[in-house]
């Protein structure tokens, strides 16, 4: 086989991450059901979602701090925002539009008009459709692309050092919506209508920590010893977490160790964890593991193409699937038969619209960049994962 044209670290993280996501709505499939498989497929899921989040971050903060080298004026954000929409938002379109037409009887009536226009997460959840639950995601993503570039093209124009302003502009981000977060999770009712980790506004620092390590590596070469540092450091935060998620639902167990104190900081400040560890372990992987080849590279490059259209058709296959009964029999091939409707769906959404949508994006908008090369800068493509950027799958 080939070598892989892209970087195969970052290829591995997201096809880890929608397996992961995947596994997430799946799980009782395969272990017996009951609090503890509830409990480890939320986990599963949060952690592969933080882990799209900043590897988004990483990919688009290269193309953002690219552009601020020339200069992040009108003319770069609107070339970045019809390549990101030109990526994320046809075949997000197409599967919204085909739901509600189906799930509608027709009518029309099974379409929530705040879907199409990323407003759903400022509404309970009990108010949305039931064939896209996930799309949350979705929405911090496009929120994140809409706002945070021109926020840091005012951090550049206002601390007027192109070197330093990303990194400051990102901390600060960090740091106020953590803040917001935990503000409104003390809050006595509902704010916004929105639960604090689901709300654009207050999660617009979604994909921050990408960017920095996206800064971090612009910075210089990380030697090969601190890489595998950052992987075990980053895996590492990514398992207490999981520890810690896992005993929240038992905090007597956290008690010894001081819960009642850190507790009520660790909601809002648990994506922020995620974000991180997924960060260190994408950094690490991205300089450990440039190129691959041979069936690693293969599939982990092909899950990585498939990532996004696997992620916006699985969750309605799964319900579809169950309200037509599919998943009644017992033993495995039933279930094997659901993820096989699940990749049918992701080939025919990627080849029947994706790729018709990116093809015209290039005409339209082209990337000027040599889509040939390979490097260790994220800014251009070839340390770019086979998805060349994007979300829970963008």
């Amino acid at each position: 086989m080939q070598p892989a044209p892209y970087n195969l670290g970052l290829d591995l993280v997201r096809a880890a991450s929608i397996v992961a996501v995947i596994c997430s709505h799946t799980l009782e499939w395969w272990l017996p059901p009951g609090d503890q498989t509830t409990i480890l497929a939320a986990y599963l899921g949060m952690a592969g979602v933080e882990a799209f989040f900043s590897l988004s971050g990483f990919l688009i903060g290269g193309i953002l701090l690219r552009a601020i080298d020339g200069g992040l004026g009108p003319r770069a954000l609107g070339r970045f925002w019809t390549r990101r929409w030109m990526r994320t938002l046809p075949a997000y379109w197409v599967l919204i539009l085909g739901l509600g037409w189906y799930h509608g009887a027709q009518d029309w009536s099974g379409l929530d008009w705040r879907s199409p226009f990323f407003l759903q997460n400022f509404v309970p959840r009990s108010l949305w459709t039931p064939l896209t639950p996930h799309t949350w995601s979705l929405v911090l993503e496009e929120w994140f692309y809409l706002f945070v570039p021109v926020l840091l093209a005012v951090g550049v124009a206002v601390i007027r050092t192109v070197r330093w302003a990303p990194p400051i502009v990102c901390a600060l981000l960090i740091a106020a919506c953590m803040a917001g977060r935990a503000a409104v999770g003390l809050a006595p009712g509902p704010v916004w209508g929105a639960e604090p980790n689901i709300n654009p506004i207050l999660r617009l620092d979604c994909a921050a920590w990408g960017v920095l390590a996206a800064w971090a590596v612009r910075q210089g070469t990380l030697p090969r010893n601190a890489a595998a540092a950052m992987l075990a450091a980053g895996g590492a935060l990514l398992v207490l977490a999981g520890v810690i998620w896992v005993r929240l639902f038992h905090p007597e167990t956290l008690m010894p160790y001081g819960f009642a104190v850190w507790g009520p900081a660790w909601q809002p400040g648990q994506p922020a964890v995620l974000e991180l560890g997924a960060a260190m372990v994408l950094l690490g992987l991205h300089r450990l593991l440039p190129r691959g080849r041979g069936v690693l590279a293969w599939a982990a490059g092909a899950t990585a193409r498939l990532s996004y259209a696997l992620y916006l058709v699985h969750v309605p296959v799964i319900y579809l699937a169950r309200q037509a009964g599919l998943d009644d029999a017992a033993g495995c091939w039933p279930r094997i038969g659901m993820l096989s409707l699940m990749l049918g769906a992701a080939l025919i959404l990627r080849y029947g619209v994706e790729l018709p949508a990116l093809a015209l994006r290039d005409r339209l908008a082209p990337d000027h960049r040599n889509t040939r090369s390979h490097g260790n800068n994220p800014s251009t493509p070839a340390a770019n994962s086979a998805m060349n950027a994007g979300a829970p799958g963008g």
